[in-house]
């Protein structure tokens, strides 16, 4: 993904101070571990470990969401 667009991911540090709230890009040199989370039909949520090891830890079947969301989106864990 960081190859494609190396700004799809990114997280957030003192989300709750507006003053000192800032978003960074996440950085894959060494992402692990992190959480991958994708929204289609219903929501995944994968922890990825190591670039070939991945388990679901939770989502839903179906989503009924009437905003606009992204293919997918990765959070640190």
């Amino acid at each position: 993904m960081d190859s494609i667009n190396p700004t799809e991911c990114f997280f957030y540090t003192d989300a709750k101070n507006d003053d000192l709230c800032a978003k960074h890009d996440f950085d894959f040199r060494n992402p692990y571990p992190y959480l991958c989370v994708n929204v289609g039909s219903g929501v995944s949520i994968l922890l990825v470990d190591q670039p070939n090891s991945f388990k679901r830890v939770g989502g839903t079947r179906y989503v009924s969401i009437s905003l606009p969301l992204q293919n997918s989106m990765c959070y640190v864990h």
